[in-house]
């Protein structure tokens, strides 16, 4: 064949290799036959050219660079997601690859949950709380519905032929479709802030060691996750992660509350928490330090920041920390791993610093509940919302959020657990109050008793909810109202 290609003008020839060739790349046999390959057009004067390596494209050599270098080859990250709503339990299948992890997201807040623990055998399963609402959620998209039911990818079938809960479908659509009408638009009313600690996660990570399914890079201080679940389901207070740059361009002082002013979320906020952190920007710390020389309440939780995102504002970080703690508050050399609230070792808070304007703040080394309970209790004991009933309810939890809407107070009110809940609740103001049912969309009155609480006017609510239950109070908006 070469000597006919040299017979029929051609002065030289290559080896493409190529799948389907017969003989595997770089293998003995394939070196042989290029070797016969080279002494021919050597024997006939031509030239002989070497094809780089194995077809297209190239560096793959074949599937050679994968098998003896692994570590070379390009990685390429790819995300799976699915909108879901509870209560019920979500079942996928994880993709192949190499893992990263599994994050529960609400939509509306993008509060995050690390889910990573339930994926066994292959697949992820995860009981999908009933109370994502009350944590934000305003859009829920089903994603199991089937035409055809001999294939169906993702159990459970939701279709409205599923005889299993194809009956229920009406009813659940109904509530779900009043929950979105009731949550969707409005301003979010909180009386907490909490810093997104992005410096000292930004500070504290980098790309390669670690394990995956942990996240990589542990960021021992880095407690916010852990925190925000102590806030919501343990001391039962909502509040609002705010990003630095927020902070920084979007919020104002005023007096003892510092101010989100959007035009439409805007809210205001009685006590702002900085998460556990390293690392801190500057101009956050100077804006929280003027919110405390203002008479605001500041609380730090885990480890006190003693360095600057920017160069050379270590010593005003150290400084600024200092003036709102106090310089008796020492700045940790090491802080706790948090990857959960029970590793917390247990450290005693910080006395209350205060000053001539009635700014107070906190340190608490160990933010678990009772001790973020009994700060926020001093703190602001007249809270927007707060749930009188202590205990833990098996099964789920109770939440709430808080949403003004149409010149209307609406507090949404979930019960997760498995047993009924029977208590108090105490709203802030003096409140003519309905209750709205969300699974049956009949509205009626609801007890009530006003009293004066350490702050003004409270409302006090006697609210009673079967398992997997929720409703709406509803009320006028006193500030709409001014």
């Amino acid at each position: 064949m070469v000597a006919d290609c040299k017979a029929a003008g051609y002065c030289g020839m290559g080896i493409l290799p190529c799948k389907g060739m017969g003989v595997d790349f770089m293998s003995p046999e394939f070196l042989k036959h290029s070797k016969v390959a080279v002494d021919e057009a050597g024997r006939l004067g031509m030239k002989m050219c070497l094809y780089d390596e194995f077809w297209f494209p190239s560096g793959s050599a074949g599937g050679l660079l994968a098998k003896e270098h692994p570590e070379a080859l390009s990685k390429r990250l790819d995300m799976l997601a699915a909108d879901v709503a509870g209560p019920k339990q979500f079942t996928q299948a994880v993709p192949e690859g190499t893992l990263m992890g599994a994050v529960a997201m609400a939509a509306a807040t993008h509060q995050r949950l690390d889910i990573t623990a339930s994926i066994k055998d292959g697949a992820l399963r995860w009981n999908v709380p009933a109370d994502q609402f009350a944590k934000g959620i305003n859009v829920m998209v089903p994603h199991a519905v089937w035409f055809h039911p001999a294939s169906i990818v993702f159990q459970p079938d939701l279709s409205p032929g599923a005889p299993k809960y194809g009956p229920a479908l009406p009813a659940y659509n109904q509530y779900i479709g009043r929950l979105q009408r009731m949550l969707q638009g409005g301003r979010h009313v909180a009386d907490i802030g909490v810093l997104y600690p992005i410096a000292t996660l930004q500070a504290g990570s980098w790309f390669g060691p670690g394990n995956p399914y942990e996240g990589c890079v542990d960021v021992p201080e880095a407690d916010y996750m852990q925190l925000g679940e102590a806030l919501s389901l343990g001391v039962r207070r909502d509040f609002t992660f705010v990003h630095p740059e927020v902070l920084e361009e979007r919020c104002a002082v005023d007096g003892a509350t510092m101010t989100l002013n959007n035009k439409v979320n805007h809210e205001r906020w009685r006590a702002f928490i900085i998460p556990g952190s390293r690392c801190i920007n500057v101009a956050t710390l100077r804006r929280i330090k003027q919110f405390y020389d203002q008479g605001g309440t500041v609380i730090a939780t885990t480890r006190l920041p003693d360095r600057a995102a920017e160069f050379g504002a270590d010593a005003e970080v150290r400084h600024l920390v200092a003036e709102i703690f106090g310089p008796d508050v020492s700045v940790q050399d090491a802080a706790p791993r948090v990857s959960a609230s029970s590793t917390w070792a247990e450290r005693e808070p910080s006395a209350c610093h205060r000053n001539a304007k009635g700014g107070k703040a906190w340190f608490l080394p160990s933010p678990g509940v009772a001790a973020l309970k009994a700060v926020l209790t001093e703190a602001l004991p007249d809270g927007d919302v707060v749930i009188e009933q202590d205990r833990t309810l098996r099964g789920g939890n109770v939440s709430y959020i808080h949403k003004v809407k149409d010149g209307q107070s609406m507090y949404f009110i979930a019960n997760s657990s498995d047993v009924e809940m029977d208590t108090w609740i105490a709203l802030r103001g003096k409140l003519t109050l309905e209750i709205w049912n969300p699974h049956d969309g009949k509205i009626g009155p609801v007890e009530v008793e006003h009293v004066i609480g350490k702050e003004g006017p409270v409302t006090r609510v006697h609210v009673r909810l079967a398992p997997v239950r929720s409703l709406f109070l509803v009320a006028a908006d006193m500030e709409s109202m001014k």
